[in-house]
């Protein structure tokens, strides 16, 4: 199930009153709730509005995970993540790491050169599929954070999406 992208631009913010909210969800809501916090939205009914609980954690007392991805080209809708990696990180202190190529067959030359990865490794790799699972445990409802997140947050998407873990 995906968010509306401005819904949860306002989730971020000061939050979205119960009343006004709960509407807009699928019925029954609660579930839809459940199956939201499910998917790594950490949401929150404070003072009658619904938010997300970084809203009110202190920064000292959240935990990032810094991701950094390598990939076999430059668009999420064609091409993959061969390599994943991040850190967990809260209070200063690194709380775990996780790291996992990715079953690829078609990495070019120059793709190669760039990242170190060649097909080789990526043939020994697990699935797509197996390592988008284990790091959507393990980023759990942690802050996503990466050199150029943009980029790194489009690719993690889209393979969670093209597995069927939107």
């Amino acid at each position: 199930m995906k968010l509306d992208p401005k819904l949860f631009a306002r989730l971020t913010k000061k939050g979205i009153p119960k009343e006004e909210f709960e509407p807009l969800l699928p019925q029954p809501s609660s579930l839809t709730l459940e199956l939201l916090q499910a998917q790594g939205l950490n949401l929150v009914l404070k003072d009658n509005f619904y938010c997300l609980s970084s809203t009110y954690t202190s920064v000292a007392d959240t935990l990032f995970c810094i991701v950094d991805v390598e990939t076999n080209g430059s668009k999420p809708s064609r091409d993959q993540i061969i390599e994943i990696g991040a850190v967990k990180l809260q209070n200063g202190v690194i709380i775990d790491t996780f790291e996992s190529l990715v079953y690829a067959t078609d990495i070019s030359k120059q793709i190669q050169e760039i990242t170190g990865i060649s097909i080789q490794q990526t043939l020994k790799a697990p699935a797509l599929a197996k390592v988008m699972y284990q790091f959507r445990l393990f980023l759990g409802d942690a802050v996503f954070v990466g050199h150029d997140a943009k980029f790194d947050y489009n690719f993690v998407s889209a393979m969670m999406e093209r597995v069927g873990l939107e």
